[in-house]
């Protein structure tokens, strides 16, 4: 059984190329129709972070921020691509479990860039 850890987590960012950076920020309507479908009671901040992730990406993707190394890129894509597939570990359509196996990739990656998360917000919000 596969286990939801930083080496699968690892293992996932190891596979992404730009080629699939670049689907992914193409895949912004189906990432916000995801997001509207949870439970804002269970998800919010699940949903939040997503939505976080998505920012930085498409930021660094478009060219407006990329003070952002290319593994932390990586690791974003690949939540963001973990999230959005429904047949990952745990089916999303499984009620109260399907996005418990997102959550923790989510989670995994978070916890990984803080520092990186720390400098886009203070970039995003704080500009002048």
């Amino acid at each position: 059984m596969v286990e939801i850890n930083e080496s699968f987590v690892s293992k996932g960012s190891s596979s992404i190329n730009s080629e699939d950076v670049g689907q992914i920020v193409g895949k912004e309507r189906i990432i916000h129709r995801k997001l509207k479908s949870l439970d804002p009671k269970k998800y919010k901040g699940f949903a939040g972070e997503i939505r976080l992730l998505f920012a930085m990406l498409k930021d660094y993707w478009n060219g407006e921020y990329r003070e952002i190394p290319w593994i932390v890129i990586c690791a974003i894509a690949f939540a963001l691509l973990y999230f959005i597939n429904p047949w990952d570990l745990i089916p999303d359509y499984i009620p109260g479990f399907g996005y418990l196996d997102d959550a923790a990739v989510v989670k995994i990656v978070l916890s990984s860039i803080k520092h990186q998360v720390k400098q886009y917000r203070n970039w995003k919000f704080y500009r002048v």
